[in-house]
């Protein structure tokens, strides 16, 4: 890798063979802004993207099936995230102390946010798709400007997911939610969510009279 280059380009080939994977540490610490990935690639390691100071956006092709703890920790800059559909987890530290972090797009296939994958990061909003499963440790710990997140039923939360993330409200789609919220002291957006809740209630009341 030419560290002289701002936006290098991945070739998909190389003597006419495949690049299917990028290794761990990569491209750590290069001054790289931004980079284009290939649709040959199947794996990214660990650390590939972790503390590029100058990373401002990155988009994994739909091809990648694993990509790999701590991918893009420590960007102070990265703003934007395209990620591969065919990945089902976010994992630990991928995005950790990305201050400048405000959009992570794909998402719909997820299952599983690892412990402190967002940790520290600049994220704004977030909604959890209805696929997830998990939140981990931290994973949206000291996420001081997270001002809003979107989810319904989450069925493992881990320890201290939102630990001093101050500002956030959780918008609650599922009375589980709501009720997993105030056990955590945790506010909650009153936009439409009361009258969610009430006429689950009342369904469920007029359910339990037949």
């Amino acid at each position: 890798f030419d560290n002289s280059v701002s936006s290098p380009i991945v070739p998909a080939y190389i003597d006419d063979l495949p690049v299917c994977s990028i290794g761990s540490l990569a491209f750590a610490g290069s001054p790289i802004e931004t980079i284009q990935l290939p649709d040959t690639l199947v794996r990214i390691e660990n650390n590939a993207f972790s503390c590029c100071n100058n990373l401002t956006n990155i988009s994994f092709p739909d091809s990648v099936k694993y990509i790999g703890t701590s991918i893009c920790n420590n960007c102070s800059k990265l703003k934007s995230v395209k990620w591969s559909k065919s990945v089902t987890n976010i994992r630990a530290h991928s995005f950790q102390n990305c201050n400048s972090l405000n959009e992570i797009k794909n998402i719909d296939n997820i299952k599983t946010i690892e412990n402190y994958a967002f940790f520290n990061s600049g994220i704004v909003s977030f909604k959890i798709p209805s696929s997830v499963t998990e939140i981990g440790y931290c994973a949206f710990a000291e996420c001081h400007n997270l001002e809003s997140l979107i989810m319904t039923h989450v069925p493992i939360i881990a320890r201290d997911a939102f630990i001093n993330s101050r500002k956030m409200k959780i918008n609650c789609r599922n009375i589980k939610v709501k009720k997993w919220a105030q056990q955590t002291e945790l506010s909650i957006e009153k936009s439409k969510i009361n009258t969610f809740l009430n006429m689950e209630l009342e369904n469920k009341e007029q359910e339990g009279e037949k």
